[in-house]
């Protein structure tokens, strides 16, 4: 276990889907968008910013059944341009949809770090 994991977090982390895909042998984490909210209020370094955020069924029900945190995903206007062309742009359409999440590790705040992509593919079940 990666000592990330440790320390759970709320929101969907590149560790989450990293330990996802090692867990099932999957090379991608296929998620159920519950709900999208389009102006969730985070505290930032900045101070307080407003993101749109997406919920999943399957994190809904791990934290009914006492499985886990409800972890949600931030949303950037690159990951939102992926999921519109796949479903729309009208947000309300995206819910119970699946999208395919993965992760590239690359050069990101001048350091190698992994990070979360959202595959450009409507997964037809498990990816």
């Amino acid at each position: 276990m990666h000592y990330q994991l440790l320390f759970p977090k709320k929101y969907l982390r590149a560790i989450d889907i990293i330990e996802a895909k090692r867990k099932t042998g999957k090379d991608s984490v296929v998620l159920t968008i519950s709900k999208v909210e389009p102006r969730h209020e985070l505290k930032t370094q900045k101070g307080t910013e407003f993101k749109p955020i997406l919920h999943f069924e399957e994190f809904e029900k791990f934290e009914s059944e006492g499985k886990g945190i409800n972890k949600k995903y931030v949303g950037n206007i690159t990951n939102f341009h992926i999921i519109g062309s796949m479903y729309g742009g009208e947000v309300e359409a995206w819910v119970g949809k699946k999208i395919a999440f993965s992760t590239v590790r690359d050069v990101s705040f001048g350091k190698l770090q992994d990070r979360i992509v959202i595959l450009n593919t409507a997964p037809g079940g498990d990816a």
